[in-house]
């Protein structure tokens, strides 16, 4: 992939999508490795092995309703394994209680209503990036980029 190769110096971030639907979990793989190394899984046992087997990811996205285990119970996995990986939930209901306190207390950094654009997402996890990076930055100041 050529923007491996144009960024070798700087490997492009990792993220992993969980999401059930093929169509979206598809969506999410060709609109984000244009610009991110992703990695998809279609539940949340799935991309619990892959967090163990190719995490740390600097963003991990997952659907509210997936096979085996909800997309917040997967997140709050991931956040017990992983806190510096920045969490996105998705969800085919654009109101769901309580949403604003999940993301003030900083369970998840952002909610995004399906459907959404490939666009939308690319500049939703392009956000979720720079507030991984800030955050790496903030704990290891001398580390800065």
């Amino acid at each position: 992939m050529t923007h491996s190769q144009d960024m070798s110096a700087r490997p492009s971030p990792a993220i992993l999508c969980v999401e059930d639907d093929p169509a979206i979990r598809a969506l999410l793989v060709r609109a984000l490795s244009r610009s991110f190394e992703v990695a998809a899984a279609a539940d949340g046992a799935a991309g619990l092995a892959l967090l163990e087997s190719s995490g740390p990811f600097a963003v991990v996205i997952a659907d509210l309703v997936l096979p085996g285990m909800s997309g917040s119970t997967f997140l709050a996995e991931v956040r017990a394994r992983t806190p510096r990986s920045v969490r996105i939930l998705l969800s085919g209901s654009p109101r769901i209680g309580g949403m604003d306190q999940v993301v003030q207390e900083g369970l998840i950094y952002r909610f995004l209503a399906k459907p959404f654009s490939a666009s939308a997402i690319v500049q939703v996890v392009e956000e979720a990036v720079e507030h991984h990076q800030r955050s790496a930055a903030d704990e290891n100041p001398g580390m800065a980029a």
